[in-house]
């Protein structure tokens, strides 16, 4: 198993949060990219295109909920006013 290049400060960090010891946040790296590889072999998709795929997915639905927080913000004023008036 090659050690992971180029973030090696990230994963230390990451270490010291989960407290725990670099090689096993590598390991448990190396077994989610071998996982979403999987995946990916199983529906046509490279690795790089599942990543792709759970991030534009992540941002949709981050952008539904601030939508439903920016309606629900709306309503909430609006039933304040109604009330006050």
């Amino acid at each position: 198993m090659n050690a992971i290049q180029g973030n090696g400060s990230a994963i230390q960090n990451l270490a010291n949060l989960l407290n725990t010891e670099v090689n096993t946040v590598q390991n448990g790296i190396f077994t989610l990219n071998n996982a979403i590889t999987s995946v990916g072999s199983q529906v046509g998709m490279s690795g790089l295109q599942i990543q792709n795929a759970i991030q534009s997915g992540n941002a949709a639905i981050a952008s539904q909920i601030c939508q439903c927080c920016c309606e629900n913000r709306l309503a909430i004023a609006n039933q304040t006013n109604t009330l006050q008036q």
